[in-house]
């Protein structure tokens, strides 16, 4: 996609992201402090250097990091052991409340920075907790450093493409797309580069069936032509074709990656595929 055109999409996103959120300075403010006591702790700088990466942050400050669209007022990391405890020590540190919940399989903190405001942290530990991809996971193959946009402050994150998957297949049970704003950010990071692939692939890889993979399409499709008949306006019409021939990448990806577990997920979504032609 040519520079002009992804400079009007991100313009654009930026305005649509102001208008549907309303924003928490408060809020905002707490979640980078405390952000920054974890990622600056002893323990987790350390493992982090040694490629040990105990904690990444998962959800809308992941997206925040990568494109700059709008702050969230939570925090949703994926963690190891190692990291679980380091949460924990900080959590009885500071008096901070901890509680399981067994149905969307996490664990949630409920912390305080110091001027009292209460943030919600949700935690996916290793081994334990539900993601499209086991947390140990996120951490040894699917994270990067950076930096949150207006700060200094480092995070590790799950990388792009791991993160579009996700949003994708956390729109499964409703009948539009999670957070579009944020998918149709991330995926302006993409285009046109062959990094549509390896959501693909991780999808096709993590799917537990056929129809999280048909509705994980699906969802992507409809927002995409959102984006084309100009519901997300995003400007520039010669990145129109940019985001049509991504479809149409991410049906054949999503094809080729459930054809190589050798099972049956690749024929049906391949015969949907032809019957939506």
């Amino acid at each position: 996609m040519p520079r002009s055109a992804k400079g009007e999409i991100g313009n654009a996103l930026k305005a649509k992201a102001s208008q549907a959120v309303t924003s928490d300075v408060a809020k905002e403010r707490a979640c980078l402090e405390i952000m920054s006591q974890i990622f600056n702790r002893q323990e987790v700088r350390e493992a982090d250097s040694g490629n040990m990466p105990m904690i990444a942050v998962i959800g809308g400050w992941a997206v925040f990091a990568k494109c700059g669209l709008r702050k969230s007022h939570d925090i949703d990391v994926a963690v190891s052991e190692g990291g679980w405890t380091v949460l924990q020590e900080m959590a009885n540190e500071n008096g901070w409340g901890i509680n399981y919940n067994p149905i969307l399989k996490k664990h949630e903190i409920k912390a305080k920075d110091t001027s009292g405001t209460e943030v919600d942290i949700d935690v996916y530990v290793e081994r334990r907790d539900r993601l499209l991809m086991p947390p140990d996971d996120v951490l040894s193959e699917h994270s990067v450093r950076g930096v949150i946009p207006y700060s200094k402050q480092w995070i590790r994150m799950v990388d792009t493409e791991s993160l579009l998957a996700m949003k994708l297949v956390l729109s499964l049970d409703s009948t539009r797309v999670k957070d579009p704003i944020d998918v149709a950010g991330l995926v302006t990071l993409l285009v046109p580069t062959p990094d549509m692939h390896k959501v693909g692939t991780i999808l096709s890889k993590y799917a537990k069936d056929f129809t999280t993979l048909k509705n994980s399409l699906n969802h992507f499709s409809g927002l995409m032509e959102e984006m084309i008949k100009g519901t997300i306006t995003f400007g520039g019409v010669e990145a129109q074709g940019e985001i049509k021939q991504m479809i149409e990448g991410l049906e054949l990806e999503l094809v080729e990656g459930a054809l190589r577990r050798n099972d049956e997920l690749g024929n049906r979504l391949l015969g949907d595929i032809f019957r939506r032609q």
